[in-house]
């Protein structure tokens, strides 16, 4: 009886030390297991970074123009069939008017737009009643550079007396956005002439 109960007691410890090392093994599996997962970055992490360096392409022109006044005066069909194909149009808050200030008298008033029409310049005449009669509009620009830039073209042409004021107001504008190189500078030079109140400044190229 005593020797099986030796047996038996001898049995017992073997089976207990097997189940410790077997749990200490898990252990230092799953504690390594973490480890690597701390140390690695998630596929969907490595996806998002990729995607967005794809959407970078580099650095594009932005051109645009806001449509005041009487939109018919815009024409939108162009004899230039690239241009046709590549403008677009949007409604955009208008943050910056550009104006001659009032006039003392509906002549000298037609006087000044007539000179700054055979200047290249769209004009926008006011002759309704109120504070602003006689004055002449020649422009709605998104950013105050942009507003500047024109002001600057327009006192070259000899016009010392234009006004730039904060006047937000939605207005429909066409638009492009191009890569920068020696074609599309040509195109972009070819509106400028066809509206004369236009912006024009770099950004990044980002796919829609």
């Amino acid at each position: 009886m005593r020797l099986i109960f030796l047996i038996l007691l001898g049995i017992n410890i073997a089976l207990g030390s097997l189940i410790i090392i077997k749990k200490e093994d898990i252990n230092v599996s799953d504690g390594l297991s973490s480890r690597g997962n701390l140390s690695r970055p998630s596929d969907k992490s490595n996806v998002k970074v990729e995607i967005e360096q794809k959407e970078f392409l580099g650095s594009c022109w932005l051109w645009s123009v806001f449509l005041i006044g009487d939109n018919r005066k815009y024409n939108l069909e162009y004899d230039d069939d690239r241009i046709n194909q590549i403008l677009k149009t949007d409604m955009l808050q208008s943050r910056w008017w550009v104006y001659i200030p009032p006039q003392r008298s509906l002549a000298l008033m037609n006087e000044k737009a007539e000179f700054l029409k055979l200047s290249g310049i769209d004009v926008f005449p006011q002759t309704g009643p109120g504070k602003m009669r006689w004055s002449i509009s020649l422009g709605r620009f998104s950013s105050e550079d942009g507003a500047r830039d024109f002001v600057g073209r327009v006192k070259k042409l000899g016009i010392d007396s234009i006004v730039l004021n904060k006047s937000p107001k939605k207005l429909k504008r066409i638009y492009v956005v191009l890569p920068i190189n020696d074609s599309n500078k040509t195109i972009l030079e070819t509106l400028n002439t066809i509206h004369p109140s236009y912006e024009w400044q770099e950004t990044e190229c980002v796919e829609p």
